[in-house]
């Protein structure tokens, strides 16, 4: 169920002429396989459009759907191989070490190897020249032409992408227009505690209880509380859906982080089936055989919804913090217009400013977004309104009135990511 691996093929002064044709033929067939793997995540991930548009209240069941496809249509180890023995039936061997596969082929009486196969963590290489001089280190996957960068995870001993992608929310871009590290909604001498919001019933045990890591990510990724002491970014390229299918979309942009530049020891990967399964105590088999739900109503069944978001977004968690300087970004205008309010009541009298603005300024708003929850790095809740440029922000930023000092308003910036040198 999505094994990795690759084939490196031997180069033409190790290869008698014998056998070249059947190195070649080899390194087509791992080609189509890689095609085909592709081809069925572009179908699975067509399907949930399709499935979604015809019939929106069923997200759950199509969500499922969609994930199952997405286990079942990844790479098959052993069953690429065993098609590869049967086809060369007699000539070809293979020999396995651990997680490198050597392929031999015999013609005209000579045994010659053609090529390795490398699987899991042994496809991946460090670069020739490290731009960082190994501080962390840097890696490629063998034979990649393109040289995409990845880092080592010391948490899971995995591979990931070094440039991944965060969709912003409204404080990361309020902390980006100050040039400030982005923060975590959850921080604080006391983060690892659990919260009264995050225990009973089917969530963790105890109040005051210090969390494990797992625990804390299981919160995270349920959204328990908002106890998001993790920041989620993605390493896909495909869109994140969310649990009401729809995908995320943010208002403030989206920007590339550099996970080089971020302490590794933060950085928590879930996005591999493998890796999640140990973290979220659930095997990812579970997911090819259950509903969209297990109806236990219990914390095991919260772990099995977590392990099915997490496969489907494909994130990578960085605890706390991420700093200003890993973030590779774009502005794109002083275009958003924050107010922040001191209880829910004060919060809900903001349209109400917005509608005592002239209405030639009105007409620049283009979208808002209503933070039901308090900031608790301001203690205020929040609505955000886009404007058509930045002259119409600052013009509506100069006109609105808040009600007192215990309101604010902010103007800060959209931003676009800038896609650096390896992250293809």
């Amino acid at each position: 169920m999505r094994d990795k691996y690759l084939f490196e093929p031997d180069p033409d002064p190790q290869v008698p002429l014998t056998h070249r044709g059947d190195r070649d033929e080899i390194a087509r067939l791992f080609g189509v396989n890689k095609a085909t793997r592709k081809q069925r995540s572009n179908e699975a991930e067509a399907g949930l459009r399709q499935r979604l548009a015809l019939n929106p209240v069923n997200a759950h069941a199509d969500l499922h759907w969609y994930e199952k496809a997405h286990l079942e249509g990844g790479g098959n180890w052993q069953r690429l191989k065993g098609a590869m023995l049967l086809r060369y039936r007699g000539v070809l061997e293979i020999v396995e070490l651990g997680n490198q596969a050597t392929f031999f082929f015999t013609r005209a009486g000579l045994r010659h190897r053609v090529g390795i196969a490398y699987r899991g963590e042994d496809r991946f290489t460090p670069l020739a020249v490290q731009p960082l001089g190994n501080n962390p280190t840097i890696y490629m996957r063998r034979g990649d032409p393109q040289t995409r960068h990845y880092v080592l995870l010391p948490n899971s001993n995995t591979y990931v992408r070094r440039f991944v992608s965060r969709g912003l929310s409204a404080f990361d871009a309020m902390y980006l227009t100050q040039g400030q590290n982005l923060r975590a909604v959850w921080t604080g001498p006391n983060y690892a505690l659990a919260d009264a919001s995050e225990t009973g019933g089917k969530r963790h045990a105890n109040v005051g209880v210090l969390l494990s890591e797992d625990e804390q990510i299981l919160s995270h990724t349920r959204g328990w509380g908002g106890k998001k002491r993790y920041i989620s970014t993605g390493v896909s390229n495909r869109p994140a859906f969310s649990t009401r299918g729809t995908e995320f979309i943010s208002l403030y942009g989206v920007v590339v982080v550099d996970l080089a530049l971020v302490n590794l020891n933060d950085v928590f990967d879930v996005h591999r089936h493998d890796v999640a399964t140990a973290r979220l105590g659930r095997p990812a088999t579970d997911i090819l055989v259950q509903g969209h739900h297990t109806n236990t109503d219990d914390i095991a069944e919260e772990r099995y919804l977590a392990l099915r978001d997490v496969i489907r977004t494909r994130e990578l968690l960085v605890k706390g913090a991420i700093p200003a300087a890993a973030i590779h970004r774009q502005p794109q205008g002083m275009t958003l217009l924050g107010i922040g309010s001191v209880g829910g009541a004060q919060q809900n009298r903001v349209p109400a400013l917005i509608a005592a603005l002239p209405p030639l300024v009105q007409g620049w708003v283009q979208r808002n977004d209503v933070l039901n929850f308090v900031d608790p790095h301001t203690q205020r809740r929040w609505v955000v309104y886009e404007f058509a440029s930045a002259a119409a922000c600052q013009t509506a930023y100069n006109q609105l009135v808040v009600e007192n000092v215990n309101q604010v308003k902010v103007r800060f910036q959209k931003f676009g990511p800038i896609r650096p040198l390896g992250m293809v």
